[in-house]
């Protein structure tokens, strides 16, 4: 299937089987939702989640904020024997969504459709790692991770809806994140298209210690 491309043959069947699931369970989706679920499921959105892979998970509790249906994420966190995974996200279709994508790892997975920056008593804060690869999505939350704890932030530069706190750089990203310790950093370089037309945007990506 050419909309993952760059995917293992079996990654690629894997995908486009969760995706027919969504699809067939919630097939009334209008067509600007439908387009921000395919950004969501996409190679590009692949890559990102990839990224921090070789993070330690395994017996840990798992924050991903800005979550959106998790498509990637919560597989890859339940692929790393993560003890408990749980995602946040305001949006009341994408929580919907997420329950269909992630049926298999409901044992451990749970979705909350809350407010980060208001709702923070409905977060657990006593989470070991806390993801967040939506940060221009949201303006930092960083205040809420414990101290120690292991962080996954990126975020960008690209302009469009919903993005209200674009990231042009790395030293920015570091700035908002107040990180104690940064394990590793990267600038990854994305092309783009919608109504707006082409163009390239750097998605900027930091592992680190609060």
């Amino acid at each position: 299937m050419n909309y993952w491309k760059g995917l293992s043959e079996h990654d690629q069947q894997w995908a486009s089987h969760r995706w027919q699931n969504i699809l067939t369970e919630y097939g009334n989706a209008n067509p600007y939702f439908i387009d921000n679920l395919r950004d969501q499921s996409s190679l590009i959105e692949y890559l990102i989640q990839k990224y921090w892979m070789d993070v330690h998970t395994r017996d840990q509790k798992i924050n991903i904020l800005n979550s959106g249906m998790n498509f990637w994420s919560v597989p890859f966190a339940a692929e790393k024997n993560a003890k408990e995974i749980h995602t946040y996200d305001m949006c009341p279709l994408t929580e919907r969504l997420s329950w269909i994508a992630n049926k298999s790892y409901s044992a451990i997975h749970t979705h909350h459709r809350i407010n980060t920056i208001f709702d923070v008593d409905l977060i657990e804060l006593d989470a070991d790692v806390w993801i967040n690869t939506s940060c221009e999505h949201t303006y930092p939350a960083h205040d809420i991770i414990k101290k120690g704890a292991t962080c996954v932030l990126s975020g960008n530069n690209l302009k469009k809806r919903g993005h209200i706190n674009l990231i042009n750089s790395l030293d920015q990203l570091k700035i908002q994140s107040s990180l104690s310790k940064i394990i590793k950093e990267d600038t990854l370089l994305f092309d783009y298209e919608d109504e707006i037309g082409k163009r390239q945007y750097e998605q900027y990506i930091i592992i680190g210690i609060k």
